[in-house]
């Protein structure tokens, strides 16, 4: 298995979206990037308070909190007109 953070951050380096600051709090939008697991990738948009996400366990997407033992790695803020 590769690490496509790389990748991931390429596709993200689009006008539409910028990095955000350690200092800045979660708005509804914004794309996270974290590690579950080792060599593990995930993405997770925030939204309500909360994460939607694609939920492997449950094989569906689901809309709840960050679990504590996934790494942030990445996150970006969608940029409006």
């Amino acid at each position: 298995k590769g690490d496509y953070r790389d990748l991931i951050a390429d596709c993200l380096a689009a006008p539409e979206f910028r990095p955000m600051k350690a200092t800045e709090h979660h708005v509804d939008g914004d794309i996270i990037l974290v590690s579950p697991a080792p060599s593990q990738l995930h993405l997770l948009v925030a939204a309500g308070g909360a994460f939607v996400h694609a939920h492997a366990g449950v094989r569906c997407v689901v809309h709840s909190s960050l679990t504590p033992d996934w790494r942030l790695l990445d996150r970006w803020r969608a940029v409006g007109d």
